[in-house]
């Protein structure tokens, strides 16, 4: 009886803290979080994770990184519809030399044109440089 008292206990606590096939002293490996070295080792990506969550912002209607994140170019736009990161690649010299650590990102911007006064798009490129292993704008100001 008191063995059949323990398994039902077993049982009944499987099902309230939920079933899963991970056995006891293994660790889940599948819940862990990306480490922040993963990007931080590819500066192209961690480029494009930069520039994205400034898009996000302008698209969200933080319009203080409009200028930091298009340039002058953006600044022709009085609403943004949408932007779409088109590439980021390792930025090179006319001659073939690769840049250290800096990362070109090309943009596809669609909104309201101010001066051809009508919806246009344009594409818009920005350089992105590490800096103490932070990807920073060129010329952004943040």
């Amino acid at each position: 009886m008191v063995r059949f008292n323990l398994v039902m206990l077993i049982i009944v606590l499987t099902i309230l803290t939920g079933c899963d096939t991970q056995r006891f002293g293994q660790p889940n490996t599948a819940s862990k979080p990306a480490t922040p070295s993963s990007t931080t080792a590819d500066p192209v990506a961690a480029a494009r994770n930069h520039v994205q969550q400034y898009i996000d912002r302008l698209i969200g209607g933080d319009l203080s990184v409009k200028q930091g994140l298009l340039g002058i170019p953006g600044v022709e736009f009085e609403s943004i519809e949408s932007i779409e990161i088109i590439s980021a690649v390792p930025t090179y010299l006319a001659t073939g030399e690769k840049v250290g650590d800096m990362v070109r990102v090309n943009m596809r911007v669609r909104g309201y044109h101010a001066t051809q006064r009508r919806i246009a798009e344009q594409t818009i490129d920005r350089d992105v440089l590490t800096k103490d292993g932070k990807p920073e704008i060129l010329g952004a100001g943040f």
